[in-house]
């Protein structure tokens, strides 16, 4: 694991190192080897991803078909390992050969949980490039997180939001609550591709 860090944290474009190089007497050069993190987020492997970021491995590089690692545990609805890139300030903004951004790629893979994290980081750290003055002294209390809250102490508001939503906004209310609260158009997209059609069960028991 260590050694695997250690690679992730050089180039971070494969493991071996040589595969920059011709290969001796072949002429043939190593284009499919993936780095050391994309690998690490394929298979699942938390401990070794974590190992990675710490060791200070660059989480924004892309593969051949220019994904990093947040899309591709979007891809594959890898929410722990989301959430761990989320954290450590993973380029949100980086697009891949089809022209996605993570959040595209959760909302494509229908990732609803994964698609309102990314939503969520983008207008938070929206928030504090806006709010510089303020200190991490805000995570105090309550450590930064970007999955569902499911605190007994806002059970009550989020039951509120979901009667707002669900039985008191007509259609397309919603769009205008997002413009007037300054959600960017891939985000009001992304909202609109999971929950249009989306059950009201399935729902709330995310809430």
């Amino acid at each position: 694991m260590r050694l695997l860090a250690e690679r992730g944290t050089r180039n971070n474009t494969c493991i071996h190192q040589p595969a920059r190089e011709k290969r001796e007497g072949t002429g043939l050069r190593c284009h499919q080897l993936e780095a050391p993190l994309h690998l690490a987020v394929k298979n699942s492997h938390i401990p070794v991803i974590h190992s990675l970021v710490v060791a200070g491995c660059n989480v924004n590089i892309a593969d051949k078909r220019l994904q990093t690692a947040l899309h591709l545990s979007a891809e594959l609805g890898r929410t722990e390992v989301v959430e761990m890139l989320l954290k450590v300030g993973a380029d949100l903004a980086r697009r891949n050969k089809q022209g996605k951004t993570a959040l595209g790629v959760a909302a494509r893979a229908n990732e609803v949980t994964i698609a309102d994290m990314i939503i969520k980081a983008e207008r938070y750290y929206s928030w504090r490039k806006a709010n510089p003055e303020l200190s991490e002294s805000v995570h105090s209390e309550h450590p930064l997180t970007f999955k569902h809250d499911h605190r007994n102490e806002t059970k009550q508001l989020r039951s509120t939001a979901w009667r707002l939503a669900y039985e008191l906004l007509k259609p397309g209310d919603w769009k205008r609550l997002a413009e007037n609260w300054a959600f960017k158009k891939e985000q009001v997209s992304a909202i609109e591709d999971q929950w249009t059609g989306a059950t009201k069960t399935n729902t709330q028991d995310k809430l």
